[in-house]
């Protein structure tokens, strides 16, 4: 019987945090299946593995993470199926040495290794991807600036990002389309099918989505907060921002800041990205799926909203009211964190 290693590899945008807490949290009930989800690489974020993607480094990094993985696995008797899932290994899927490095460990363990990732069209990949920054209080540069940066990185070339597992025997590949198709079905039971289980004898429900899309206000104003937070507390590191956004987010949502989705790109900007990478994406299109771009996407789908930034100053006043008012107190809240943030730091040197 051959055991397979599945590596859910995103890429980011992609559903994964839906998928990854899914599949967290149904553990027990999948292992009757025997689809067995590692503990190892999810120290620090318990949904998905985190730290697995830097220990298939090549020398790069200690082999002590791999080698308790591989002592889970043999704790576990070697179950016929494993399920390991970050979206940051998609980024190296394009990279010999680390691909080989990850096939060479399931091949001593005795697993056959399956690459499954979900592919959506760039443009609105890119427009999440950029809201995705904002919305963790990281610096983000002109919206051109940062698909020009984004494009030359080649992690959004999937044709070519794809193709050495792709042409390599030893290494089965399923690459589903992140479209309307999938999302009837339902993304997580879709990936069940992939992985060969039954999820409606587990009378499963698929999560709601747990990922917030910021809207143009909300885009405004972590912006802003960036900029302040950064001034008056500069120790803060982005990890802890990103906690700190976290809640300010579920408030803005409340608030219904995030009913309208945000655009970052003119009409314009998204038809010179499609065209980037329509040659491309048609090929690939025809390898996987036997059919057209076009067929297997709709236009709304390789589509993102316009671009429409909020602007505070031209807003109503009583819009520039509660704008300002969600600042200030956002800033009393950093100014708390802060505050704690130091007095544990402190404590610790």
């Amino acid at each position: 019987m051959t055991r397979t290693l599945f590596l859910h590899v995103g890429p980011p945008k992609t559903g994964t945090t839906s998928i990854q807490t899914f599949f967290r949290d149904n553990a027990a009930a999948f292992l009757r299946q025997g689809l067995f989800r590692p503990i190892t690489g999810t120290e620090r974020k318990s949904h998905f593995h985190w730290n697995l993607v830097k220990a298939f480094h090549p020398g790069q990094f200690p082999s002590e993470m791999l080698d308790k993985l591989a002592n889970e696995v043999r704790e576990n008797n070697f179950p016929p199926k494993i399920l390991i899932s970050a979206e940051a290994f998609a980024v190296h899927m394009g990279e010999p040495a680390y691909v080989a490095a990850v096939k060479d460990f399931c091949q001593r363990l005795g697993y056959r290794l399956h690459i499954l990732a979900y592919i959506r069209p760039q443009v609105p990949m890119l427009n999440s991807l950029y809201s995705q920054h904002v919305k963790k209080l990281r610096p983000v540069p002109p919206i051109a600036d940062f698909i020009e940066s984004e494009c030359a990185s080649g992690h959004h070339d999937y044709l070519s990002l794809f193709a050495a597992v792709l042409d390599d025997p030893d290494i089965d590949v399923t690459l589903r389309p992140f479209n309307r198709s999938t999302f009837r079905q339902g993304l997580v039971f879709n990936m069940c099918e992939v992985l060969g289980l039954d999820s409606a004898s587990e009378a499963l429900t698929e999560p709601e989505t747990s990922n917030v899309s910021p809207g143009p206000r909300t885009i405004a104003a972590l912006m802003q907060l960036r900029r302040q937070v950064k001034k008056r507390f500069p120790a803060l590191d982005n990890e802890s921002l990103k906690s700190v956004a976290w809640p300010l987010i579920n408030v803005t949502s409340a608030l219904g800041w995030n009913d309208e989705k945000f655009g970052a790109m003119s009409p314009g900007e998204q038809e010179a990205l499609a065209g980037r990478f329509a040659v491309a994406n048609e090929q690939l299109a025809q390898r996987i799926w036997s059919a057209p771009w076009s067929q297997v996407f709709s236009p709304e789908e390789c589509t993102a909203p316009p671009s429409n930034p909020f602007d505070p100053a031209a807003a109503s006043a009583d819009v520039r009211e509660e704008f300002d008012a969600f600042i200030e107190q956002a800033m009393d809240v950093v100014a708390d964190f802060a505050t704690t943030y130091h007095s544990r730091n402190g404590a610790r040197r």
